[in-house]
C-alpha cells in the first residue's frame, strides 16, 4: 500500500462572496479551490499570449505592493532614527551603537526596494512583461525613478548603467 498523503489547507483570500483555499499535500502538490458563496466554483484554465501577459502584470503588481509595504516599514524606521527622510542615504548612514539594528534593517529594506523596483524595468523571460519609463513613470517621479535604477545598477547589482 502507498503512504498516506497529509494535507494542509488554508484560506488564502476571501470576502463576503468569494474565497480561495490552498491545499498543500505532503507529496509537494499544491492545489487551489475557488468558492463562491461557499459553493465550489467552476475553474477554467486559460492559455495564450494575453493570459501570459496578464500573469506577468499580476507579478508586477505583487512586486509593487511589496515595495509599498517595505517603504512604509522603512519610513517608520527612518522616523524612529530621527533622520531626514528626504536626505537619508542608507549606503552612507553612520552606525550609531544604539541604532545598529535599525540601521541594518533600514539598509536591508533599501536594498530590497531598489532591487525589486529595478526588476520591474528589467527584461525577464519567465515574467514576459517589462515596464518602460515612458508611459509608466509619471514625469514628477522621473528623478526618483532614475535614482533608483542608477542605484540598482551601480551599487546593488554591480551592473553598468544602461545607456
Amino acid at each position: 500500500m502507498g503512504e498516506a498523503v497529509e494535507e494542509k489547507r488554508r484560506v488564502v483570500s476571501g470576502g463576503r462572496r468569494w474565497a480561495v483555499e490552498e491545499t498543500l499535500s505532503s507529496n509537494g502538490k499544491a492545489t487551489r479551490a475557488y468558492y463562491y458563496r461557499k459553493q465550489l466554483a467552476l475553474r477554467l484554465e486559460l492559455e495564450g499570449h494575453k493570459v501570459k501577459r496578464l500573469a506577468g502584470f499580476t507579478l508586477l503588481k505583487k512586486d509593487l505592493l511589496t515595495i509599498g509595504a517595505w517603504l512604509d516599514a522603512l519610513q517608520k524606521i527612518v522616523a524612529e532614527l530621527g533622520a531626514d527622510q528626504e536626505q537619508t542615504d542608507f549606503r552612507l548612514m553612520p552606525d550609531a551603537p544604539a541604532d545598529v539594528e535599525k540601521v541594518t534593517v533600514a539598509r536591508g529594506l533599501f536594498v530590497a526596494i531598489v532591487t525589486t523596483y529595478g526588476k520591474l524595468f528589467t527584461k525577464a523571460k519567465g515574467r514576459g512583461v517589462t515596464l518602460a519609463k515612458k508611459g509608466w513613470v509619471p514625469s514628477h517621479h522621473a528623478k526618483t525613478h532614475d535614482f533608483l535604477l542608477h542605484t540598482r545598477h551601480t551599487f546593488v547589482t554591480a551592473r553598468p548603467t544602461p545607456s
